[in-house]
């Protein structure tokens, strides 16, 4: 049996590993088109900051390959994909023939069509690609360089917070009101933006970038907002979203949406083909809808499925619950499920207070959303409350408890102990 996947971060590698639990003998190949071994992207910021290298970044370090028996083809770009002949071909002129193929091909930033996007120093972060050009110019620019990151986003806070500790001064420009609009509410929004002033951090709340100026020889130099307002900077980075990476698919057969349409198993509408990870658009446990649910833990968790499933296991990863978890300017914040209530749910809000919030929607009878900030060492058990739907009766009244975690529901409910 030979095994071809494409990609190489969160999905690939989990599915690898689950293939590898089943099937020891298989061929199976891994092809990227980034020059690096399989790295942990969760600390692409990390690198920027220059708190970690890229052997610090490998996953398994060097012993991936001996560990999975598995072939790496880096800086190799996929062209298409032939289900007809069930082969992979890429642009060297290879053409790689699989029994069952996985598309783990990740996402791509979302760059707005505005004048000069295309201007060196304009780029994304998803890539440690990314975050080696950027540090350049960076270092080039000298002490006190200049950088706007556009978007409030998780990525787009961590970079920020990364060239801080580069040494650069940074402005945010949000077209919302507040910074992880997608994460958090308001109220946790402005205890990070607080510590972004106190930081040096510049934040501008609803605006946008109209223009990049510069020329083929400097890049970047001023970014132009739609208010009017003119900033100069060395580079400008843009965390506006990502695109899913599918267009090597054009042609094959299978089904996409937005991204990839995967069941639980993480099989397409073809054939001999799964996907899993960011290109994959699979179920939200709580709304139902179909979505692409872009964070590690639910890449690893469809990898897994998906590798089990191609190797003849079986093991659903039956949809997600959306969350969310990381440090900004020194304050942990996580969210789980929804983050604004709904017309008749219920709110418990505990803060802001000091360096601790914490917001609890319920609908239904049962925990649909929260949010937190300060301590969020409870993340875990409000993850498994919203995806199991349990009634909140037998422990309502600690539910205004500022310590309530697993001690107050295991008792009630020992399967929660069981973190996902």
């Amino acid at each position: 049996m030979r095994y071809v996947i494409i990609g190489m971060s969160a999905a690939a590698v989990s599915a690898a590993r689950a293939i590898r639990s089943v099937d020891r003998d298989g061929e199976l190949i891994l092809v990227s088109d980034e020059p690096h071994p399989p790295y942990s992207r969760i600390f692409i910021t990390h690198y920027l900051a220059g708190a970690v290298t890229l052997d610090d970044m490998l996953i398994a370090g060097s012993s991936l390959d001996r560990e999975l028996g598995a072939r790496f083809l880096c800086g190799r770009r996929v062209l298409k994909v032939d289900p007809g002949s069930r082969s992979v071909h890429l642009a060297s002129g290879e053409a790689l023939v699989y029994d069952r193929l996985l598309v783990a091909s990740g996402a791509r930033p979302q760059i707005p069509e505005f004048p000069g996007a295309h201007l060196d120093g304009v780029s994304g972060m998803r890539t440690l690609g990314d975050a080696e050009v950027l540090a350049a110019r960076v270092d080039a620019a000298g002490p006190g360089a200049r950088v706007v990151v556009l978007g409030g986003g998780l990525v787009s806070m961590k970079t920020a917070e990364a060239l801080v500790k580069r040494g650069a001064e940074v402005t945010v420009v949000v077209a919302s009101r507040q910074v992880l609009s997608q994460m958090i509410d308001r109220a946790a929004a402005g205890m990070i933006q607080e510590r972004m002033a106190r930081a040096g951090v510049e934040v501008v709340l609803g605006d946008d970038v109209a223009e990049a100026r510069g020329g083929p020889e400097t890049g970047v130099e001023v970014v132009a907002l739609a208010s009017g307002r003119s900033l100069a900077c060395c580079a400008l980075v843009v965390g506006k979203g990502v695109v899913p990476n599918t267009d090597f698919l054009e042609g094959s057969g299978v089904e996409i949406d937005h991204g990839v349409l995967v069941d639980g198993r993480g099989r397409t509408s073809v054939p001999g083909v799964w996907a899993a990870g960011d290109v994959a658009e699979g179920s939200d446990l709580l709304t139902g809808r179909r979505a692409v649910l872009a964070m590690w833990p639910s890449a690893v968790r469809q990898g897994r499925a998906a590798g089990l499933d191609m190797a003849g296991a079986t093991a659903a990863c039956d949809g997600g619950v959306r969350v969310n978890a990381g440090s900004f300017f020194g304050l942990g914040v996580a969210s789980a499920g929804l983050t604004r209530a709904p017309e008749g749910a219920e709110e418990i809000v505990l803060g802001p207070r000091g360096d601790f919030y914490r917001k609890v929607i319920i609908t239904g009878g049962a925990v649909a959303g929260v949010v937190l900030a300060g301590d969020v060492s409870s993340a875990g058990v409000w993850q498994n409350l919203i995806a199991r739907r349990v009634p909140v009766t037998a422990f309502a009244a600690k539910l205004r408890d500022r310590t309530f975690g697993y001690p107050a529901v295991v008792p009630l409910r020992p399967e929660l102990h069981r973190r996902s």
